[in-house]
């Protein structure tokens, strides 16, 4: 409130839709050593930054991200890393292009295991991720779509599986056959 009084809401708006632009050090330094393993720790350390941090927009529309592309760290067998590391790539994006946004989601281990992605193999592709995919990230549920879509879009994205806790695309069990989606 103070920054939009003194710079008015023009400039204010300005800044917060670059905020690289913008010196957040203090704020920086006082969760440097920040380091949640729990969940509650990481909805705290999430709701400081979005109070705390100058990147204010920033910190909003990462969560806005993290909300849209949801996943659930109970699915991974309790690994936050997996959810830190994706909130790490929604704020680097969070201002950004969607595009770069839906494929670091769909690399993520955090949604990799959540949708069973690691488990979408050529020889029994899994739906999971490539309904979502349509129906809540993209397109709708009334976005034109048909079952085969999602059949065929399954296919395409088998083999997409996590290997030392980072995306791996294993391309023995990938689906390597002609497509034709949409």
């Amino acid at each position: 409130l103070r920054e939009v009084s003194q710079y008015g809401t023009d400039i204010f708006l300005e800044q917060q839709l670059n905020p690289t632009h913008l010196d957040d050090s203090v704020f920086e330094a006082t969760i440097a050593n920040s380091n949640p393993v729990t969940l509650a720790e990481f909805q705290a350390e999430t709701l400081q930054r979005m109070i705390g941090s100058r990147r204010q927009l920033q910190e909003v529309m990462t969560w806005f991200w993290d909300n849209h592309f949801n996943t659930d760290f109970r699915k991974t067998g309790n690994k936050l890393l997996y959810e830190l590391a994706e909130n790490d790539v929604f704020r680097a994006n969070a201002l950004g292009n969607f595009r770069n946004l839906l494929e670091a989601s769909a690399k993520s281990p955090a949604m990799l295991y959540y949708l069973d992605s690691v488990k979408n193999v050529k020889a029994n592709a899994n739906e999971n991720y490539a309904r979502e995919l349509l129906e809540l990230h993209t397109v709708g549920v009334d976005g034109g779509y048909t079952q085969k879509e999602v059949e065929t879009l399954a296919e395409v994205f088998t083999g997409w599986q996590v290997l030392n806790d980072q995306f791996f695309f294993n391309a023995a069990q990938h689906n390597s056959s002609a497509k034709v989606f949409w």
